[in-house]
């Protein structure tokens, strides 16, 4: 039970009534010995002037405690504010951080999308390049043995061309050789005198030379239209082995192409693969970081949820603080009508030493005032259990 309970006033008050109800005794039996009255009364209202001295140092003591318990309430109101407006800012700043990295999340499965996308793209560039590569290769294997071929023909038909020269050159030489048997036969003419003494020229049968010579001129012929072919056959042949080198240059040149076009697919599919592979780790970052995010929403969440809590909890306080201290100001104004009541009561005490012969009256006077203090005191005692069941002081 501390000072600032009623019971205690209420024993007190109690105690002083059951006093006063002995100074009244004690003032009827002054009748008969007025001076031992007056010592008792005396010695009561000491005894009551003492405890009530006792009993409002303590009230004084509880009204401090209360004015540092208003205090420190004061200040942990002004830090649950603080701590209410950072709970505040923070869940603000985390919701605004949880909208920008859900953006980041977005903006990066888009880019994984598009980079997947790339990467199929590339990888089909691959396979179109590499079919063309394989086509190529064809292509100049093809134009390689058309070549081969050509130049095969090529070199038949010079082979050709020659024999027919050397046939030509020896028909020309066979011609030349009858030509000039022809010409020495029509030369040879002999001359012989018949019998009359006329002189003859006899001529030899040059019809052998001619038809040499004719056979050598045909043998010519043939041998020039057959060269006439073959330097046709060689032209023709020479005409197909340049249109087969231009065949295996567009070919390799195509070839050349499809290579390049190859290694630019590969290496335009291991950017893609990168860019892939780097959107991913950064979406990644991104999911977690949309994590953090809502972990860090979630913890501002229930730090301005305790911060609120807090502010409930210091109003309570606040109230609680506020009832205390109008208790103690109650106690205080008791304890200050009990010092009336005390200071009275000293005052008849003098008033009855100085009228100590005037015993009976005096004492009829005290009586009356015993019973109006008792009448004070016991509606004082009312207020007290009134305001005990009014609060409780457990």
């Amino acid at each position: 039970m501390n000072s600032t309970d009623p019971r205690g006033l209420i024993l007190l008050i109690e105690e002083a009534q059951h006093a006063l109800t002995r100074v009244t005794a004690d003032n009827r039996a002054a009748i008969d010995g007025a001076a031992g009255t007056q010592r008792l009364m005396s010695e009561h209202v000491s005894r009551l002037h003492q405890r009530l001295g006792a009993l409002a140092e303590l009230v004084e003591h509880d009204s401090r405690l209360s004015a540092a318990l208003s205090r420190d309430v004061e200040t942990a109101r002004i830090q649950v504010d603080e701590a209410h407006h950072k709970a505040a800012h923070v869940e603000s700043f985390a919701k605004q951080t949880l909208l920008r990295t859900e953006r980041a999340q977005a903006h990066w499965e888009y880019e994984v999308d598009r980079a997947t996308k790339r990467v199929a793209m590339a990888e089909a560039w691959v396979a179109r390049a590499a079919a063309r590569v394989r086509n190529a290769e064809t292509w100049v294997s093809g134009a390689t043995a058309e070549r081969n071929a050509a130049r095969n023909s090529v070199e038949a038909a010079e082979a050709h061309v020659g024999t027919c020269e050397h046939r030509l050159a020896r028909a020309h030489s066979s011609l030349q050789d009858a030509e000039t048997a022809l010409a020495q036969c029509e030369s040879s003419v002999s001359y012989r005198t018949d019998s009359h003494g006329n002189t003859h020229a006899v001529r030899p049968d040059c019809s052998g030379y001619r038809s040499a010579v004719f056979s050598a001129q045909r043998a010519v012929s043939a041998a020039e239209s057959a060269l006439r072919i073959a330097k046709s056959e060689l032209a023709s042949a020479r005409k197909r082995l340049a249109a087969a080198e231009k065949e295996l240059a567009n070919a390799r040149a195509e070839l050349a192409a499809a290579r390049h076009e190859f290694a630019q697919a590969q290496s335009e599919l291991t950017d893609a693969r990168e860019d892939l592979r780097l959107c991913r780790i950064a979406l990644a970052k991104a999911r977690m970081a949309v994590r953090l995010a809502l972990e860090s929403v979630e913890h501002a969440n229930r730090a301005l949820s305790h911060a609120a809590e807090g502010r409930v909890a210091i109003v309570a306080a606040q109230v609680e603080s506020e009832r205390v201290q109008a208790d103690n100001d109650t106690q205080g104004r008791l304890i200050a009508d009990l010092n009336l009541i005390a200071r009275q009561a000293g005052t008849f005490l003098e008033s009855g030493e100085l009228e100590s012969r005037a015993a009976r009256s005096h004492g009829i006077r005290v009586a009356d005032f015993a019973r109006a203090g008792d009448t004070d005191l016991a509606a004082r005692v009312d207020k007290l259990i009134e305001l005990e069941r009014t609060y409780d002081f457990t």
